[in-house]
């Protein structure tokens, strides 16, 4: 006889992440709702966390260990989609945690709603004796064919739309409409895979309770490491968001204020990638660089809309002119400065 199917089927990529993972699983084995799978995708660790894995599931017959080679979170969370049973599905990372009422909550925010997805607030637990940052929005529920665009931008203006975790998504809209994270994204995926699930759905609940803690500056996660392509993964980012805001009608002005200022301060940040320590481009390359993002077709309608206030004037100025020798020369006065040498 087979075993009953699980309603729902957490997901965690576990990679390298042996100081955190048990806390994780910890959190997830004492939730006030039962009926769940957990499938811990053990991403070719290469410290203990296989085997704390392993451990767990002989002592739980409710977890799953898939050991796989390393290829990235986005392939993590793709074969446990694969390996998925559940009805529902969240995702949560193994240097996370969460509340015992975390999935109970999040099914009852979705089906009380008779939504599709649905979302929680999120605590980022910083690494220090700071206070945590709590992201929330209010408890509401969305219908996105004819939703108001100060209400998802609020939402989205809060970060509680980036991440896949915090969230409780229907497999069957999942794999009804092919959806899986894009593992040529080296950060972002997530995104991606949100707003293409929003537009398959016709409704999304909203939690305002802070269940998700999100361990912040964990040296070994994305968000600390250097992408050679960010300037091509936050261009790609902008406009599904961008295509979403305007296949649904919400280009406000105040939603274009906020799309395009995260543009150009995106593009802000790109230019100035040339200056880390790990970037290897050449003299010939980081000038062609530079020249590339000046010369983006989008800068002309950022700069109609974007708040750059905060820009110094004589960077906005090479950004507005595309000059690219006249950052180069700002930005080795500002190099100079920093390292202390008389300019």
């Amino acid at each position: 006889m087979n075993p009953p199917v699980p309603n729902i089927s957490v997901i965690v990529p576990v990679h390298n992440t042996e100081r955190w993972v048990g806390r994780c699983i910890d959190s997830i084995l004492s939730q006030s709702c039962t009926d769940f799978e957990l499938i811990l995708v053990e991403d070719g660790s290469t410290d203990d966390s296989g085997t704390i894995c392993d451990e767990y599931a002989a002592r739980d017959a409710r977890i799953r260990v898939a050991h796989i080679p390393n290829g990235g979170v986005s392939n993590a969370r793709n074969r446990g989609l694969d390996f998925s049973q559940g009805r529902f599905i969240c995702f949560i990372d193994s240097d996370d945690w969460v509340e015992r009422d975390y999935l109970a909550t999040l099914l009852e925010t979705l089906t009380n709603s008779q939504a599709q997805i649905g979302i929680c607030g999120i605590s980022s637990d910083p690494n220090s004796n700071e206070p945590p940052v709590v992201l929330v929005a209010p408890t509401q529920t969305l219908t996105l064919l004819s939703v108001n665009a100060d209400e998802l931008l609020t939402l989205y203006e809060s970060y509680l739309l980036f991440g896949p975790y915090n969230k409780i998504y229907e497999r069957m809209i999942i794999n009804a409409n092919k959806l899986r994270f894009d593992t040529t994204l080296s950060y972002g995926e997530d995104l991606v895979f949100n707003f293409q699930y929003l537009d398959s759905v016709a409704q999304l609940a909203v939690s305002d309770q802070p269940l998700y803690h999100y361990r912040k500056a964990n040296p070994g996660s994305l968000a600390g490491k250097y992408h050679a392509d960010k300037f091509q993964i936050d261009m790609r980012l902008f406009e599904v968001t961008y295509a979403f805001f305007e296949k649904h009608g919400l280009l406000t002005v105040a939603a274009l204020c906020w799309l395009w200022t995260r543009y150009f301060w995106s593009l802000h940040d790109d230019l100035f990638l040339i200056n880390h320590p790990r970037c290897t481009l050449r003299w010939p390359q980081k000038f062609q660089h530079i020249r590339a993002i000046l010369a983006h077709p989008r800068l002309p309608e950022a700069l109609v809309f974007a708040d750059t206030t905060k820009c110094p004037r004589s960077i906005l100025a090479c950004i507005r002119h595309q000059s690219v020798l006249g950052f180069f020369a700002l930005n080795l006065v500002m190099s100079l400065k920093n390292r202390g040498v008389p300019s």
